[in-house]
């Protein structure tokens, strides 16, 4: 996560769009539309996949309100409806909700940004074990040395941040 956060901010400060974007849908939306109307474009890239719930679409251009050259149901998703002001957001944004376990941007729109917030701190005080506890299984072969060198030492560091700060805490420094 820590990677992934860090790569997604690094690709904002050398291309100035890209990080975690997200805006709302300015026109209901069938399931054939291969033009999206929303409120801005801004930090979307020009050629990219967004997500509206669900589903993720390809898109091959946008304009500052649209994005056009849209293919629906990308990588088996299913095409659907859409209604005004629902939330669509970039590949950045639908990691980040895989790893928290809920959508913010849906959360955000059902429940508002107080409780969104609330909702993100439970939901990352209970990543923060997992990420400890990954076996990193996928990564096989010569990719197992990433496993060894790279993510393990994060996740002892991340282990011993972790006591240092309770330890702290509980001693009142």
């Amino acid at each position: 996560m820590f990677c992934f956060a860090a790569s997604t901010i690094l690709c904002v400060l050398m291309e100035g769009q890209g990080g975690f974007a997200t805006t709302k849908l300015a026109v209901g939306l069938n399931n054939t539309a291969a033009t999206i109307n929303v409120t801005s474009t801004n930090d979307f890239l020009d050629i990219d996949y967004i997500w509206i719930g669900d589903e993720k679409i390809t898109y091959t251009a946008k304009t500052d309100t649209t994005f056009t050259g849209c293919i629906r149901g990308t990588d088996g998703t299913i095409a659907s409806y859409h209604t005004v002001n629902t939330k669509v957001y970039n590949e950045g944004s639908n990691v980040m909700y895989n790893a928290l376990g809920f959508n913010v941007a849906v959360s955000d729109t059902i429940l508002g940004t107080f409780w969104t917030l609330g909702e993100a701190a439970v939901r990352i005080a209970k990543i923060v074990p997992r990420a400890i506890a990954w076996n990193y299984s996928f990564l096989e072969g010569s990719l197992a040395m990433v496993k060894y060198f790279i993510l393990y030492p994060l996740s002892a560091g991340l282990v011993l941040t972790l006591a240092m700060y309770f330890r702290n805490l509980i001693l009142g420094q």
